[in-house]
Formats: structure tokens, sequence, C-alpha cells
């Protein structure tokens, strides 16, 4: 699905969270939230995040949930038009001011997905960059997918599995599960943690 890579040393990413909900049993349509807490290495007003959608569909415009300022403008925006780059996307947020090395911030992404094609590969997973302290995946799945769900750690090169992991789903309501999986203190290069499940057209 979603592959989320911190590629930008600007800022340091210490605690990433990261959801994926699947709507259906089809497996067609998602929502995800994603959570940064970052800190700055460099000055910088703007932030880039990079990350993957493996849908045939196109993705709309991201939403960022943020604070508003005393004349009612949000403290966080989004710059320009997300960049698509084959199943790269490239979204530019303006942090509402310039964070000196070493300040602090956190941003919270809201996204709506389709795949209509069957080409969305069904996992979540991220790669974590030096600084990185604590990584959250959590998965929502129909009670329909959620079978034969599984947590891997793996080199992010040569996507070799270094090791793996069966995930029990916790009831979240009649008809979803939740599979969640915390790595405090990931390793930091060249790694990508995922969660993974079956597809069910295949």
């Amino acid at each position: 699905m979603t592959a989320i890579h911190d590629s930008d040393q600007i800022f340091t990413k210490e605690k990433v969270f990261h959801t994926l909900e699947v709507l259906d049993d089809a497996c067609t349509t998602f929502r995800s939230e994603h959570v940064f807490s970052i800190r700055a290495e460099l000055r910088s007003r703007f932030y880039n995040r990079r990350f993957q959608w493996t849908g045939s569909d196109d993705d709309e415009e991201p939403i960022l949930q943020t604070t508003y300022d005393k004349w009612g403008y949000p403290l966080h925006r989004i710059h320009g038009p997300i960049i698509r780059e084959g199943p790269w996307r490239i979204v530019v947020v303006d942090l509402g001011r310039t964070l000196e090395i070493g300040e602090e911030d956190i941003l919270h992404f809201h996204h709506r997905l389709r795949d209509l094609n069957g080409k969305f590969e069904p996992y979540l997973s991220h790669a974590p960059q030096p600084g990185t302290k604590n990584i959250i995946l959590h998965v929502i799945l129909p009670k329909s997918l959620a079978h034969d769900v599984v947590f891997d750690d793996r080199m992010l090169d040569t996507d070799k599995v270094i090791d793996s992991e069966g995930l029990t789903g916790e009831p979240l309501d009649a008809a979803r599960m939740l599979f969640a999986k915390e790595v405090p203190n990931p390793a930091q290069l060249n790694r990508v943690y995922r969660i993974r499940w079956k597809h069910p057209l295949r």
C-alpha cells in the first residue's frame, strides 16, 4: 500500500503513528491517518512528506488536522498540489513559521484512498531514518479479511525478511478488527517494518 519513507533530512521524525483502514470486503476503499512528531535539524518552514500509494486510482488530496491562529488561519497548510510520480506522492507542508534547530512540532494527516482495479498491495509499512525512536502501525480490516495478518521486519534494499510474526486482531465492533504493532527503538538504517495481509482477489 503505503510505504512511508523518511527521506527528508531537514527534520527527524522521532515518533510516527500510522493507521490504515480497509473499508470494504473487496479492498477497494480506504482511509488512513498519519501522525508525526518532528524535530528540526536545520532551520525550515517547509516539511516534505514522501509516501507511496500502490492503488490504481488517484487519491484525494490529504487533509491536515491542525490548530488555528488568533485570526482563524490554520497553522499548518498544504503548499501547492500533491506531486505524483508513479506510485510516489510528495506533499509539501507550510508549517506556518520557521522552525529553529531543535524545535519540535506535530503533523497530523488524513487520507481517503481507493483502488478499483485490484492493484493495491495489501500492506502498511514504515522505513525509519536516524533519530526515529518509536513506530506504531495500526491496520483495521473487515472481518472477512482479518486472517493471516503478519508483521515483518525487513531489509529495505533487498526486501529480505529478518523476522516475522503472526498478529492477533482485536475486535473494534461486529464488523472490524484492529491489528497493531509497536516498534520501540527501531533499527534506523536499511530497515522497513510492515503489517501485511492477503488481498481478497489473489
